[in-house]
């Protein structure tokens, strides 16, 4: 049974819509969503497939939907709303899944793997990154940001980070609009968002691991709008 991951935002049940297994056989991602009208929740759902039983979910992105989101991009009827596949991979390399989502406009990256050591330590089923969808015909956005104001918190947990900004082309920024922030003081505090809340001088995201930092920033942001890729 697909139930919805630990501190989603959406309260109804997950409709699963695809589904792919690693190549060595050991394990199934289903990729699934919640839809509660004025936002979508994806994530992703690991199944031993020795033990047909489930043994993570990943949170993946909490969108909000504008009121003409789905008249633009029709990700309500598009064929797959999320959709997943697996790198290659053996024994001696890593697998990753991947998994479009048409709401948030972007592609998850999770870690299949445990990364003990290095910069960016995390267990298996690790939401890794983000890839941008590609360009569509809605123009984005760019972003100074000068502020940063986050919580000291135990990695990992769901944490709202406020960033303070001026625009510097580009449509006013909206729930919804999936941020790619970099050049923050410190790194933690880079990665691509979807914006849970915005004015036209702060915006905020959701964080599973920020850092404090006080200090006036030079950041940039750049912003593409909600909804822009159809799925496949």
């Amino acid at each position: 049974m697909i139930t919805p991951a630990t501190g989603s935002a959406c309260a109804s049940v997950p409709v699963p819509a695809a589904i792919t297994v690693l190549g060595d056989g050991s394990r199934a991602y289903v990729a699934s969503y919640q839809d509660d009208g004025t936002q979508i929740c994806t994530q992703a759902t690991v199944i031993n497939t020795g033990t047909g039983l489930v043994t993570s979910t990943v949170a993946l992105s909490q969108t909000g939907l504008p009121a003409n989101a789905i008249s633009q991009t029709n990700c309500d009827v598009a064929r797959f709303r999320v959709y997943a596949t697996s790198s290659n991979g053996s024994t001696n390399s890593n697998f990753k899944v991947y998994v479009s989502q048409c709401d948030a406009g972007t592609v998850a990256i999770v870690d299949t793997f445990a990364v003990p050591t290095g910069p960016d330590p995390h267990p298996a089923e690790w939401l890794a990154g983000w890839l941008a969808s590609p360009v569509s015909s809605f123009p984005g956005s760019q972003v100074s940001i000068t502020g940063v104001s986050a919580p000291q918190v135990t990695c990992p947990a769901a944490t709202q980070v406020t960033y303070s900004y001026s625009l510097l082309n580009g449509p006013a920024l909206q729930p919804g609009m999936t941020i790619y922030i970099g050049g923050m003081s410190i790194g933690a505090n880079d990665g691509a968002f979807p914006i849970v809340t915005a004015t036209p001088s702060s915006f905020a995201v959701s964080n599973t691991c920020p850092a404090p930092d006080s200090t006036a920033q030079n950041g940039t942001g750049a912003v593409i709008p909600p909804l822009l890729v159809p799925g496949p």
